[in-house]
């Protein structure tokens, strides 16, 4: 027997790798499904049709979900931050566990190493769903979405940082234009003025009203921010480790831990039922995450070059305007309006680097 013949190991080193999966979703059996003979369920027959352009519908279904996700959690404000992110965790693990149960999901996390990566994501998911639900309850939906889709500038920054990567006049441009428009939609929280005129001086908030409602507001900025930051810091660790993991193994051990940490904050800040009517927005709010989640998954599942997923993202924006002033009745001001433009400009020509 030859010792140097280690033909053996190196197969299983190699199946092992190609069980494992990225964020590119590029395999179909990461998710158990077959990506070369599509099943005849409804999206196996539109994966057929729409062979090319399927990415691009199922990234539209992800936009759709996840900006009426947005509108019922802001719907369900009376609740604490913390029980909102426990509610949906603990509903989302139902629809986790029907989707691992149906597909025979892969949850196997791998090595060692692997396994720090998952625990680091995980983690930093944790202050992204309560910064998400905290920024979402707090600020005007335009608002708030318009500075969480800023995640792409946090991305190239980060990237010029640690990896060295040259920075192109393009970049300083999307930078320049981004600080200029999330400085006009957070301008309007930070004005006295009110976008609903008194009737009679009875009506008229006092002085500490004021100054409360002012640092709510500055808080929902902040939120609004650190959750494009965490979001960018995740992207950022994964390409820095070039790890490869199944996105429903990190969306699966992301809601676990979410719904421990979150149950734990809210027994420790005094556990509120919620009433009757709240339990089916909670239901509402947990399958459209799930729901936006999964679509995701299944755009990066089929995406091709010519889809740009931070590009199209931006369509949200418009449906998060759609949304607030139809249901919500709010009209954004002027200058929230104005920013939004810039920050959508700035993912722009961020974006077309990547083309």
């Amino acid at each position: 027997m030859n010792p140097f013949d280690n033909q053996k190991e190196i197969q299983q080193g190699l199946l092992r790798k190609s069980r494992q999966s990225s964020f590119t979703f590029t395999r179909g059996e990461d998710l158990g499904l077959s990506s070369s003979i599509p099943s005849n369920t409804l999206f196996g027959r539109l994966e057929r049709a729409y062979p090319e352009k399927i990415g691009f519908y199922y990234l539209l279904c992800s936009i759709l979900f996840m900006s009426l996700n947005a509108y019922f959690t802001q719907m369900a404000d009376e609740l604490p931050v913390p029980e909102i992110t426990f509610f949906r965790s603990l509903f989302m693990m139902v629809g986790i566990y029907v989707f691992i149960s149906r597909y025979h999901a892969d949850l196997d996390v791998g090595d060692r190493s692997h396994k720090k990566i998952v625990l680091i994501l995980c983690l930093i998911g944790f202050p992204t769903a309560l910064s998400y639900v905290y920024g979402v309850v707090t600020l005007q939906l335009s608002d708030a979405i318009t500075i969480m889709i800023s995640t792409p500038i946090f991305v190239s920054i980060f990237s010029w940082f640690l990896f060295n990567s040259g920075f192109k006049k393009e970049q300083l441009t999307s930078i320049i234009l981004w600080l200029i428009g999330v400085t006009l939609v957070i301008r309007p929280s930070f004005s006295s003025s009110s976008t609903t005129t008194p009737t009679d001086s009875t009506e008229t908030p006092t002085t500490t009203e004021e100054v409360a409602e002012d640092t709510t507001r500055f808080r929902g900025v902040i939120a609004c921010l650190l959750n494009a930051l965490l979001t960018a810091s995740s992207s950022i660790v994964v390409k820095a480790r070039n790890v490869r993991i199944p996105p429903i193994m990190l969306m699966t051990y992301g809601t676990l831990i979410n719904l421990i940490l979150s149950g734990v904050l809210s027994l420790i800040n005094g556990f509120t039922i919620p009433e009757s009517g709240t339990w089916l927005n909670l239901i509402g709010i947990s399958f459209l995450f799930f729901y936006g989640q999964f679509f995701l998954m299944k755009s990066l599942e089929h995406a091709s070059s010519g889809v740009n997923a931070a590009l199209i993202n931006n369509i949200q924006i418009v449906l998060i305007y759609i949304i607030q002033i139809v249901f919500i009745q709010e009209f954004p001001s002027f200058w929230s309006f104005a920013g939004t433009i810039l920050v959508v400009a700035a993912c722009i020509v961020l974006a077309s680097l990547n083309r």
